[in-house]
C-alpha cells in the first residue's frame, strides 16, 4: 500500500507532462517561494484552451474547473484539500469564480472553502469575482463576503 496520498497530487507531478511555462518555474523552490499572478499568465488569458494552466493544480481544481459536481463531491468525501492552492495561488474556489460556475463555488463554501485566501494577484475569490462584473447571484455574494 502506497502512502502517497493521490486525491492531492498535482497535474505536473503526472510522469511525461511538460507543462512548466515560467521561466523559474523548474525550480521548485521557487514554486513554493513565489506565487505568480494569474493575470499575468498568457495561457490563462487563453481561457477557452483547455488545460490553460494546470501547473500545480490537484484532481478537485481539475473538478472545478470543468464544473464537474459529481467529481467535486467524490473527491471531497475522499478528502481532497479543498484550499490547496496551484501554481498562481488558486483555491479550486477561485477556480470556479473565473469559470462562473456559482453553484459549485457555494458547494465549495457550504464545505469549508476559505474566503480570505489570496492569489498570487493578492485578490480572494470575492475580489476576482467582483473583477468580472457585478455578482448577481445574492447568496454567492453573502458566502464569499462571510469569509473576508
Amino acid at each position: 500500500m502506497s502512502d502517497v496520498n493521490l486525491i492531492n497530487t498535482t497535474f505536473d507531478h503526472v510522469d511525461g507532462v511538460n507543462l512548466y511555462h515560467h521561466v523559474d518555474a523548474q525550480d521548485s523552490d521557487a514554486m513554493e517561494r513565489k506565487q505568480y499572478d494569474p493575470a499575468a499568465c498568457d495561457r490563462i488569458k487563453d481561457s477557452t484552451e483547455p488545460g490553460n494552466c494546470l501547473q500545480g493544480c490537484s484532481l478537485l481544481h481539475l473538478a472545478c474547473d470543468s464544473g464537474n459536481p459529481l467529481m467535486v463531491e467524490l473527491l471531497l468525501q475522499f478528502g481532497a484539500d479543498i484550499n490547496m492552492r496551484d501554481f498562481h495561488g488558486r483555491t479550486p474556489l477561485h477556480h470556479c469564480i473565473s469559470r462562473g460556475n456559482n453553484p459549485l463555488a457555494k458547494l465549495l463554501l457550504r464545505r469549508g472553502a476559505r474566503t480570505s485566501i489570496k492569489d498570487g494577484g493578492g485578490l480572494s475569490a470575492l475580489e476576482r469575482a467582483m473583477e468580472m462584473g457585478a455578482i448577481t447571484d445574492e447568496e454567492l455574494f453573502i458566502l464569499l463576503a462571510e469569509g473576508e
